[in-house]
């Protein structure tokens, strides 16, 4: 009888699921739909999973019809601890975090923690903080599904999180996740929801895409580096199989960022040549390509503070091998007087003169030792430069303050020379000066009349 029952449900159950994909949400307040409520719900509380599953995904599209505080209120919650309940079977929790994850991005309340019931002391665990366990799962199915959401998520901008990022990028240069790939990718279920193929194939596309989109994701996977030396530096101290992980492509994994931000830098910068008239483009070229240089800079002097801040943190807890790779990622950036702000050079040169002095392994301060001799010189430069700056302005201070009195004089004298020359003038009105034919106060053939004349004159 409960076989059979079973069966009755999940056809049911079936039947209304493909209703619900072809009804609009119009239809919401129709006394028939929410007859239809009953049916869901008793297909969620069945014992057979394979009916709870098939309930779990049909109360997903119901509730997509419904309004924003039915939902909130009455789905959410029950949605919530289906997901989060880990005696529950995978494919029916997997059902529920999709279920969430489409209405997350109808509703903007749906990330927001549920308060506890009368009957609950603790509130129930939020959407976001379940993605994030989920993530890290031990179970590989409930890592692909979070994996997935958690790239609808950040995309669509409902959420902003670098050390959700972070995790995206373990899992995509994760080398066992990529042979377990490899070995499904001739499966038929790889366009399926949850296959770790398709999650790759999703990874590959994504990170070029986000960092596309605007300057504010570019930032955020800059920041994303602090979280994942992070969780680099847990796998590295964490046993698998009795034994420790060696290795971790940190390497690799940085420098997929900075070019993954630079071809979004670039990709805004074509944007911004095709909006440009023809006569505009050479000024406009040759402008973003230093703002591309200045760009690229700067990124070099971030990736430096945030690996360098993190290793004084936990220099005393690093593998050998850890502290080395991070050494050398740090001595392989280009850094000049313009990388970025004065201030910045000089805390990223503090912060390496300080892991000098923490780090005992003499192969990592070798590695270290011309990064921060740069460091030092171009500080050197740029404060012998506003000495220079400083002299200069003094001396023309100076100069200006003696050549102010030179000047007072020289006008006295003129205004004396004037006046003399006022008064021996002759009187061009006395008849002597009319008779003679000659009007001195006209150039005439001779130019313009010189004191030493006026005075030959008188």
């Amino acid at each position: 009888d409960d076989a059979v029952t079973a069966s009755q449900q999940l056809r049911s159950v079936s039947i209304l699921s493909v209703v619900l994909e072809n009804t609009s949400r119009k239809m919401s307040s129709n006394s028939v739909m929410l007859n239809f409520s009953s049916y869901v719900l008793s297909a969620v509380t069945n014992k057979h999973p394979v009916v709870r599953e098939a309930g779990v995904s049909c109360l997903g599209k119901f509730a997509l019809l419904s309004n924003q505080e039915t939902v909130v209120t009455d789905f959410k919650p029950l949605l919530l601890k289906i997901a989060g309940n880990d005696n529950e079977k995978v494919e029916v929790r997997a059902q529920a975090l999709l279920a969430l994850s489409d209405l997350t991005l109808l509703f903007e309340d749906m990330l927001s923690p549920y308060p506890p019931g009368p009957d609950e002391e603790v509130e129930c665990e939020s959407f976001l903080s379940l993605v994030e366990r989920m993530l890290a799962s031990p179970k590989l199915a409930m890592v692909v599904i979070a994996a997935e959401i958690t790239i609808k998520l950040l995309f669509s901008g409902k959420i902003n999180d670098g050390s959700m990022l972070a995790q995206l990028l373990m899992i995509f240069f994760d080398k066992d996740f990529a042979d377990i790939s490899m070995m499904n990718e001739e499966s038929d279920e790889v366009k399926e929801v949850g296959s770790p193929v398709r999650l790759q194939q999703l990874l590959s596309l994504f990170f070029p895409a986000y960092s596309m989109k605007n300057k504010h994701n570019r930032d955020t996977l800059i920041g994303s580096i602090k979280p994942l030396l992070s969780l680099v530096d847990a796998k590295l101290s964490k046993k698998v199989r009795g034994r420790k992980v060696t290795s971790w492509p940190i390497s690799k994994m940085i420098d997929y960022i900075c070019s993954t931000v630079d071809m979004g830098e670039e990709q805004d910068a074509c944007k911004n040549v095709d909006s440009e008239s023809e006569t505009n483009k050479e000024e406009n070229s040759v402008k973003e390509t230093s703002d591309s240089e200045q760009a690229d800079t700067n990124g070099s002097i971030t990736v430096g503070l945030l690996v360098s801040e993190f290793m004084i943190l936990n220099s005393s807890s690093l593998t050998t091998s850890y502290l080395r790779t991070l050494c050398k990622i740090i001595a392989s950036l280009y850094i000049d007087e313009n990388s970025g702000a004065p201030f910045q050079l000089t805390v990223l040169k503090n912060q390496l003169e300080e892991l000098a002095m923490l780090i005992t392994d003499e192969s990592a301060l070798r590695t270290l030792e011309p990064q921060t001799e740069k460091l030092v010189s171009i500080q050197a430069e740029a404060e012998s430069d506003v000495e220079d700056e400083l002299i200069e302005g003094m001396e023309s201070t100076n100069l200006q303050d003696e050549e102010e009195p030179v000047a007072n004089d020289d006008d006295e004298d003129t205004r004396t020379d004037e006046h003399d020359v006022d008064e021996n003038q002759p009187d061009l009105s006395s008849p002597q000066t009319r008779t003679s034919g000659k009007d001195i106060s006209s150039p005439g053939k001779t130019g313009r009349v010189s004191r030493r004349h006026l005075a030959t004159v008188n």
